[in-house]
């Protein structure tokens, strides 16, 4: 398999995050390359001589990618996968957005994850049927 390839389907702050993505395109059969994914990958040279300050870091994140031939398939199985979920979990952070934050979340979907999308919807119809 060739790496260009693949192109990143989500990137995820830890290896942790993705696990559930990674098992289920496993299940699925949806060839897949997890690595890490800087945002600013400086050469050795270039990071000996880059200065931080303090609080400051240079910021990484892992990326999920998939080849380009199995986007189609992925993004139509995990939204079904999503839509069978009726009930946000009790611990996710979305309970924390107020209606005007989620109804923000639902008009600008294309910046988040199509879970929090989802989730957003939920909770919103939820809170209007209260």
């Amino acid at each position: 398999m060739n790496k260009p390839d693949f192109q990143i389907f989500q990137t995820f702050f830890s290896q942790e995050e993705a696990q559930a993505f990674i098992a289920f395109f496993e299940e699925n059969n949806i060839r897949y390359i997890f690595d890490r994914n800087y945002i600013i990958e400086p050469n050795a040279e270039q990071a000996a001589s880059i200065l931080i300050k303090p609080g400051e870091s240079l910021q990484n994140e892992w990326a999920l990618k998939i080849h380009s031939e199995d986007f189609a398939k992925a993004d139509y199985l995990l939204q079904q996968e999503i839509e069978n979920i009726t009930e946000v979990p009790k611990e996710h952070y979305i309970h924390q957005f107020d209606n005007n934050e989620l109804k923000e979340i639902v008009q600008n979907h294309e910046e988040w994850n199509r879970q929090d999308v989802h989730f957003a919807r939920l909770l919103l119809k939820q809170r209007e049927n209260s």
